[in-house]
């Protein structure tokens, strides 16, 4: 049986944020955080992961929205250590559009299927009851305008339901579940391409999820000529935004990866899928069997 040791969400300010130099362990802005330690686990050292206690959220919103939409510094987590069994195993695909995530989401379940791994595939926004509702409105080009944090609101409603009715049904069992997009997406498009700050949209999240984070985050990362290349004139209303968004979605993904590599694999998305394949499938072996 795999145990996942999932996180719970603390926004950390990085240095340059003006934001704590030593993060306390335990309690912080109202949010209670169960030490490894009180729930008799050992924190293992090599992951660094005794270090990552949740930061007050207020400290960054004291100093007023531009503050806290400073981008923090690469060695920046926003969760801190939790205590969660879970018999399933619980891999996410993200990247920009176009840098072939479903394919790879694809190759991986008829892979681990052929071995006898029981597998759910899924996605976001749009595989629950109220998704194609959601992705509608938030994919649709009639919907321009929409106001970001209504964007932000409804991506998250959907990821609620697909953790409560899709993810976490199939981890308790004992499945593998693979989702193409989850919380990382939101923190990228809507944290920093639409600007409403990264820490808010991940505390968003938090709550929607209850702090269920992937064992593993595969980030496949295309350059932006080769996206534009790959979607042509099909493009919905998130890929019509200009390109220095799309720039600062791609920045954040590496930067999120860079922040914790022990739970990132950054692959080059302009790889054959066959290659890219093998890649991944080492790394889900790695952490299925660890």
């Amino acid at each position: 049986m795999f145990a996942q040791v999932s996180k719970v969400f603390a926004a950390i300010p990085g240095a340059n944020g003006g934001g704590l130099g030593v993060i306390p362990e335990g309690v912080c802005a109202g949010t209670v955080v169960t030490t490894l330690g009180a729930a008799g686990l050992a924190v293992p050292p090599e992951s660094d992961r005794g270090n990552r206690w949740c930061a007050a959220t207020a400290a960054g919103a004291a100093d007023g929205d531009e503050k806290r939409r400073e981008t923090p510094n690469v060695g920046t987590s926003y969760y801190a250590v939790g205590v969660s069994e879970m018999a399933g195993t619980f891999i996410a695909f993200e990247g920009p559009d176009a840098a072939g995530k479903s394919t790879q989401v694809r190759l991986l379940a008829e892979r681990l299927r052929a071995s006898g791994v029981d597998v759910v595939a899924t996605f976001e926004p749009g595989d629950t009851r109220i998704g194609p509702d959601v992705r509608r409105l938030v994919l649709d080009i009639a919907s321009d305008g929409l106001d970001a944090r209504a964007e932000a609101l409804l991506y998250a409603a959907d990821r609620a339901e697909h953790v409560a009715a899709v993810i976490r049904p199939a981890l308790a069992r004992g499945a593998v579940v693979i989702t193409d997009r989850y919380v990382d997406s939101s923190i990228t498009y809507q944290g920093e391409g639409r600007e409403l700050g990264r820490a808010e949209v991940a505390a968003l999240s938090e709550f929607a999820t209850r702090g269920l984070v992937p064992d593993l985050t595969v980030v496949l990362d295309v350059p932006a000529n080769v996206r534009v290349a790959r979607k042509g004139d099909d493009v919905d209303r998130l890929e019509r935004e200009a390109d220095q968004f799309h720039q600062r979605v791609r920045d954040t993904y590496l930067e999120l990866a860079a922040a914790e590599p022990e739970r990132y694999l950054v692959v080059d998305g302009t790889r054959s899928p066959d290659e890219l394949a093998e890649v991944i499938a080492e790394a889900v072996e790695k952490v299925m069997v660890g």
